[in-house]
């Protein structure tokens, strides 16, 4: 019966543990598929298996690899847009800093000549004829032109722009 039914062979591959899949795989008996030509066949198809399995390997660890150095760049990429932003806003708060410090300059000097007008309004008064108070008035008008003067300059260097030249470079 085992014959007739080509069970022998069958029980026999069973009973063998060694590569017994198609697809080279271990501890498979060859139980279901193509009889196979030799013993050798055996070999090559474990050897085979274990080359398959290291270039799976060697693929799955240079795909790594890969994705790794990938990532590492998205990294950098991504640094480099947060240095980018974090020097953009400290250049914005620097221009809103000195934005408010031109607007407070300009302020502070509009109000100094505004009391100086007034000092001046003043002195013209025939009732101010005094020489002791038109002497006071005119050190505080003395020392609101010196205050007016600094910051005036102050806010040149602040709203400097460079100066620009027609002149073209000369040939070394």
């Amino acid at each position: 019966m085992l014959e007739e039914h080509n069970l022998f062979q069958s029980s026999m591959q069973q009973l063998h543990d060694d590569v017994g899949s198609a697809d080279g795989s271990t501890g498979v008996p060859y139980a279901i598929g193509g009889k196979r030509k030799s013993y050798n066949d055996d070999d090559d198809l474990s050897s085979s298996a274990k080359k398959s399995g290291y270039s799976m390997e060697s693929s799955l660890s240079k795909s790594i690899e890969k994705h790794g150095e990938t990532m590492l760049e998205v990294a950098k990429i991504a640094a480099l847009e947060q240095q980018k932003n974090r020097e953009q806003a400290i250049a914005e708060q620097e221009r809103k800093r000195v934005d408010n410090r031109v607007n407070f300059l300009r302020g502070r000097i509009n109000d100094l000549r505004d009391n100086k007008r007034g000092m001046v309004i003043r002195l013209a008064d025939p009732a101010m004829q005094n020489q002791v108070i038109i002497d006071a008035v005119m050190r505080e008008v003395k020392g609101i032109e010196d205050e007016i003067d600094i910051n005036v300059e102050e806010l040149n260097s602040l709203v400097e722009t460079p100066k620009k030249s027609n002149s073209t470079p000369s040939n070394l």
